[in-house]
Formats: structure tokens, sequence, C-alpha cells
């Protein structure tokens, strides 16, 4: 049997760092760039969740890395429960809308409840299934996934080619700034953001959507373009 420790010494030497090792979030920062509370964001057996209230709902607020990445390879499980909406995003900065207001934006790979969570489905919306671009791009053909069981999803970015992957399968690509991502952006919710138009770095950011969901396994390595 291989042991943790030697795991741990292959990611090194492969490159990958370990965003989330099971025990703490020292490498993870709120949105206004303080610690992580425990109160909020909880760690046990390994496994990252938002710490539920007495209604099983996450009381947190969305947590992000310290550190920006440019080209990366990003990998990660999750697990949510019935109903639950979450994401990832990625190229995450404070920018500022045409107003001025300033908040953490990004790039999102959608999590979410694909049978029970009604939106989606209500609104027939399939840039807001698990595996899509929030907003932007919907999934080709993926295979079903089960709420409360581990799934596995993947991000790459190279320069401004970008690919989602769920469960070792490819579903989604496209190329920022791009004439058709262009065109997504002037026509969805957060074409106030115009440097989302060429945006090339940022942070990775967990979303608190306050539903109950579960991460593990978070490991990303910088690529060279």
């Amino acid at each position: 049997m291989i042991s943790d420790a030697t795991i741990v010494l292959s990611q090194i030497k492969n490159n990958w760092e370990i965003l989330f090792d099971g025990k703490d979030l020292d490498k993870w920062q709120t949105n206004s760039g303080k610690e992580v509370r425990s109160d909020s964001w909880e760690v046990k057996e390994g496994v990252l969740s938002l710490k539920p209230n007495d209604k099983g709902k996450g009381t947190g607020r969305d947590i992000n890395t310290k550190e920006k990445y440019e080209n990366f390879e990003l990998i990660l499980s999750f697990k949510l429960t019935n109903r639950a909406n979450t994401g990832v995003k990625y190229l995450v900065n404070p920018l500022k809308d045409k107003k001025g207001n300033q908040m953490m934006v990004g790039i999102e790979y959608q999590l979410i409840d694909d049978i029970d969570y009604p939106a989606p489905a209500e609104y027939k919306t399939p840039e807001g299934l698990t595996g899509a671009v929030y907003s932007f791009y919907p999934t080709n053909k993926k295979k079903k996934f089960a709420v409360y069981d581990w799934n596995t999803i993947k991000i790459v970015k190279k320069n401004r080619h970008i690919e989602h992957w769920l469960n070792g399968k490819k579903i989604v690509s496209y190329e920022i700034g791009s004439p058709d991502y262009l065109e997504k952006l002037a026509k969805n919710k957060f074409n106030q953001y115009s440097d989302l138009a060429n945006v090339n770095s940022g942070c990775i950011s967990l979303q608190d959507h306050g539903d109950l969901v579960y991460f593990k396994d978070i490991k990303i390595r910088r690529l060279k373009y």
C-alpha cells in the first residue's frame, strides 16, 4: 500500500501544489483577505464543508486562494447534497462594475443538483447545469452524476484556452476573449465587469451559495506557456 507521505512527495515532484490537505485552510482567505473562520467552513476527517446550521445549510462566505494563478491545471473532488448549488470559480479578482462598486468576480465552473434544483430546468438554462461555464457555455454530453457521491473536476487554463472536465471526461472548452466569448459576455449578467473580456490570471474560489456541499483533494499545478 502506498503511504500518504509517498503520495504527497510524488505530487511535489510533479509540481502539484496542495491547496487543501485535509487539515487546514492556510492557503485560503475570505473576500476581504482575512483568515477563514472555523465557524463558517469546517474541516473534518479530511473533508472541507460549509459548516451547516440547524437546517443543514452552510453559513460561510466564498473563500479564495491567497495566491493568483495564470496557466494551471486544477483538480478537486466535490460532493453535493440534495438541491445544493455552488461552484468553483477561477481567474477571480476584485473588479469594479460600471458604477464603481467592487467585488470579487471570476469565471465559474458550475456545481449544482441537476435534477432537483429547480432553476436550470425551469428556465431552460443549460449553462446553469453542473460542469457549465456559468452564464456562458453549457456542457456537451456528460454522464449523469449523483448527489451524495464524490465526483472529480478538472479545470485547465492554457493562455486563452480553458477546459472543464468532469469525472475524467472533457465537457467544455472555450477561448477567453474570442468573438463568441465576448458576445456571450455582452449578453449575460457579468457584462458590467469589462475586465472579464480579457482576464488572464486570478485566484481560485469556492462558492458559498447557502447550501451544504463538500470538497476534498484540492490541488493545482502551474503550467508554462
